[in-house]
């Protein structure tokens, strides 16, 4: 952008000299005007100039134009993101708890634990407190276990749900990043094609 308005002033300089140059050849030595024709290179030269500057103009506004479409789609690309990480962490939350609850060794140390103060325990009562406190136990971890598995299964059904949203997002977020894409080569192209010919 900072290039086509550099040109700019370029152009209204050599537009400037161009007529002089045009004003001072078509005027005789004698003094009496002389006519212009279209094919002389004084206005080959002027048309030349008036075209390149008007091919500036329509750049600038293609490249303005495309600087808010930029802009706007960068805007859209980071929401997009932000709805695929939400997603993706969604469904590592859900992978977790699905394989803790798929843990079948949950509750194990504390029932061996019991078991072995069953076995060395002396006092026929005191065993059979404990045999209390075991069973009691082993009711209340199956039916965690229980619970678990199903709630379990509830998420693994969750997580398809978000999956399949998840590819959904991520589709739209390539197609962002594929129209982004296709503006910088715009910009490029249009920056390529003001660059000040040598």
């Amino acid at each position: 952008m900072t290039k086509l308005y550099t040109l700019l002033p370029l152009c209204l300089w050599l537009c400037l000299c161009g007529g002089t140059t045009f004003a001072q050849s078509q005027t005789p030595s004698n003094g009496a005007p002389a006519v212009a024709t279209a094919s002389s290179p004084e206005v080959i030269y002027l048309r030349s100039i008036v075209e390149e500057v008007r091919l500036l103009r329509v750049s600038m506004q293609q490249m303005m134009g495309n600087t808010l479409r930029t802009r706007i789609l960068v805007e859209q690309l980071a929401k997009q993101q932000a709805r695929v990480d939400v997603l993706l962490e969604e469904i590592t939350h859900i992978k977790t708890f699905i394989s803790q609850a798929q843990d079948s060794k949950r509750g194990e140390d504390e029932m061996q634990e019991m078991e072995t103060r069953i076995r060395e325990s002396g006092d026929p009562q005191e065993r059979a407190r404990l045999q209390h406190d075991y069973a009691t136990f082993k009711r209340t971890l199956e039916r965690e276990r229980a619970a678990l598995q199903k709630e379990a299964f509830e998420q693994q059904t969750r997580q398809t749900q978000l999956e399949n949203s998840l590819r959904q997002e991520q589709a739209k977020l390539a197609e962002l990043q594929s129209q982004l894409d296709a503006l910088d080569q715009e910009l490029e192209r249009l920056l390529v094609e003001t660059k000040p010919r040598k």
